[in-house]
């Protein structure tokens, strides 16, 4: 009940003209996801975008960032459609 009698406040008037830009630039690499979705598929979509968004919110490490581009995104595929039965765009490249 305590929650319901604080007052809440507007975040976004707290956030400065570079936050804005990053949020933009980070809705922009989602939707550009989102377009090369279809063709690349799953696999070679999820892991340019993983690897670009990984660079740009702070890693550095080749070895992490590479290895987070291409096992998050296989490990993902793997659950979906293996375990869960779920459909998923394959890559041009394999099917």
């Amino acid at each position: 009940l305590v929650s319901l009698r604080a007052p809440e406040g507007n975040p976004f008037k707290a956030m400065s003209l570079k936050s804005y830009s990053q949020m933009a630039k980070f809705i922009f690499i989602l939707y550009i996801f989102a377009v090369l979705f279809e063709p690349l598929g799953f696999l070679l979509s999820s892991t340019i975008v993983v690897g670009v968004l990984s660079y740009f919110l702070g890693n550095r490490n080749p070895y992490s960032l590479g290895l987070l581009a291409l096992g998050v995104p296989t490990a993902i595929y793997f659950v979906f459609t293996r375990l869960l039965l779920v459909s998923l765009p394959g890559t041009p490249l394999i099917e």
